[in-house]
């Protein structure tokens, strides 16, 4: 009797699935932590020995999980949990340097990403294998002869070896009658699409009344409302939003358009031609309006600055706790900072008199060390070296695509 797994017991589960189980997701998380930590360490941001530590603790066989799930189910956060269980299980005096100076996207989108190479390599290698089985019917059906099939009817003789060359070349280059390369187009149009609306979206909110930081062109004479004349609408936005959307709406029919039956179908045709020209179509609507909205931009630092001081210093809590935690650790000063970011939000009272109240706090920073680090114009790291760098990028890319245009 053979030994061998049953057929669908073979192929039922490929080995992505036990990627995505949480435990292998979190031990992903803490393999980041722990190349954050050496990376820091070799830049003398935080100590090598405690990058040591911290790589010989993120292991999820020494990390307590009724600890994480009880610290899950009190704060609802994605990682903190985690944090302060490696925190933990690497101790004094190094346990306060685990996931120094990063956020949780840093580590979970990071970590989350490791999954997905181990998922990719899964998937190279089915895909190698499925090349090889369309290999072998290629060969054995070469001499095969069948009917050529377009729109259901018969049309010219083939061979079957015909049929998995074509699955060949799907999975390689595209050929005349395989729609890959025009979905591929629409698909590309629908990531453009997302982008954009994600752009004109953002703008749309700035605008609100409520933040007031910036505002779409809005030309002399136009009317927001019929009744009410106060009314400065972000109509280019609208716009974009609504284009972009519709630009996306099309990237599932033409996914389908690319399911066509035996050599040819005119049904695909008509699907892909239609997704193709609503693509088009909105497309060139919501960059025109885009062009429109990013040159007339109005911009209002003043309005962007009082909304900076709304909480009242509560913004440069992380700047705080990261000075603070230089000496007593992060995640004892995460909790000291939490506990009068909380009391200020909660009874309204300022944020840097709690702190300065704190002897916590005042045993490592005077009044003026806190009203230094309450200053958010202080707090802006490289944005603007950022901002300079990225317009000097995209002008080279424009200049590069004007010529690429004026000379095809």
């Amino acid at each position: 009797m053979s030994d061998e797994l049953p057929t669908a017991a073979r192929v039922s589960d490929p080995g992505v699935r036990s990627l995505y189980r949480l435990e292998n997701r979190w031990q992903s998380w803490l393999d980041v932590e722990v190349a954050l930590a050496m990376a820091q360490a070799e830049l003398g941001i935080i100590p090598q020995p405690a990058a040591d530590a911290i790589a010989r603790a993120a292991r999820m066989e020494f990390l307590d999980r009724v600890r994480i799930d009880e610290g899950f189910a009190r704060t609802g956060h994605t990682i903190v949990p985690l944090v302060w269980e490696l925190s933990r299980i690497v101790g004094e005096p190094y346990g306060g340097w685990v996931h120094w100076g990063a956020t949780t996207q840093n580590i979970t989108q990071t970590g989350d990403l490791l999954v997905l190479r181990q998922a990719h390599r899964i998937f190279l290698r089915l895909i190698a294998r499925a090349l090889a089985a369309m290999a072998d019917l290629a060969e054995r059906g070469a001499d095969m002869p069948i009917a050529g099939r377009t729109h259901g009817q018969h049309a010219v003789p083939a061979t079957f070896g015909y049929k998995p060359a074509v699955w060949i070349d799907e999975m390689h280059v595209p050929a005349r009658t395989i729609g890959d390369h025009l979905a591929e187009n629409i698909c590309l149009l629908g990531l453009l699409a997302a982008t954009c609306g994600k752009i004109a979206r953002e703008i749309y909110t700035l605008m609100k009344t409520e933040y007031g930081e910036v505002e779409e062109p809005v030309p002399p004479g136009t009317v927001g409302s019929s009744t009410m004349p106060q009314k400065r609408n972000p109509k280019l936005c609208q716009d974009i939003i609504a284009a972009a959307a519709e630009v996306r709406g099309s990237v599932p029919l033409a996914l389908e358009a690319m399911q066509t039956e035996h050599e040819a179908d005119r049904t695909t045709s008509l699907i892909m031609e239609a997704a193709e020209a609503r693509a088009c179509i909105a497309t060139g609507d919501m960059l025109a309006r885009l062009v429109e909205v990013l040159k007339g931009l109005r911009l209002d630092p003043l309005r962007m600055r009082r909304n900076l001081d709304l909480g009242g210093g509560l913004i440069m809590a992380e700047a705080v706790m990261l000075d603070l935690g230089a000496a007593i650790g992060r995640q004892h000063a995460h909790d000291v900072v939490y506990d009068a970011a909380q009391a200020a939000f909660v009874e309204g009272r300022p944020f840097g008199k709690l702190l300065a109240e704190d002897p916590r706090v005042t045993a490592h920073l005077d009044s003026n060390a806190i009203e230094k680090l309450l200053d958010p114009t202080a707090y802006t790291g490289l944005c603007s070296e950022i901002a300079r760098d990225a317009a000097a990028r995209a002008r080279t890319t424009a200049g590069e695509i004007a010529r690429e245009v004026t000379t095809t």
